[in-house]
């Protein structure tokens, strides 16, 4: 389930994908319980860490490549 925790509990989902901006991950694993799956999007190195020091169980990574002409999101790291 993409961003929703509420969803992801109201349809019993294995688990929540949560952006930067999302509900903070602790909030997230207090609701979810330990048996649930959740991921944190990443953009760089830093946000990287700190997902998996909040205990992310996966981490998206991207842009991995600069998209022409967008200089808006370079690659991370």
């Amino acid at each position: 389930m993409n961003d929703r925790v509420d969803l992801a509990l109201a349809v019993e989902a294995d688990g929540v994908h949560l952006g930067q901006t999302d509900l903070p991950m602790a909030v997230a694993r207090r609701l979810l319980g330990s048996q649930r799956i959740i991921g944190r999007s990443t953009t760089n190195p830093d946000e990287m860490a700190r997902a998996l020091s909040e205990g992310a169980d996966y981490i998206g990574v991207g842009p991995v490549y600069a998209r022409p002409p967008s200089r808006i999101n370079p690659p991370p790291g």
